[in-house]
């Protein structure tokens, strides 16, 4: 499922902020948590592992 995805993925990403990384190293790493994490567990297509529902995900202006 597309929302869980996309929920699982902003809330690491903003937990990366909050834990001081910049922007691009937070999006990356809350996507290779995604990836490689717990997430995979279940390893079914609606599983927040599969980037097909987060992978468009990119920072435009200032990315630092």
């Amino acid at each position: 499922m597309p929302d869980r995805s996309t929920a699982e993925l902003m809330g690491r990403f903003y937990r990366g902020l909050k834990a001081g990384l910049t922007k691009d190293r937070a999006l990356q790493q809350a996507q290779v948590d995604l990836i490689g994490g717990a997430a995979a567990a279940d390893g079914g297509d609606d599983s927040p592992s599969q980037p097909f529902s987060w992978a468009a995900f990119q920072l435009l202006g200032d990315w630092r």
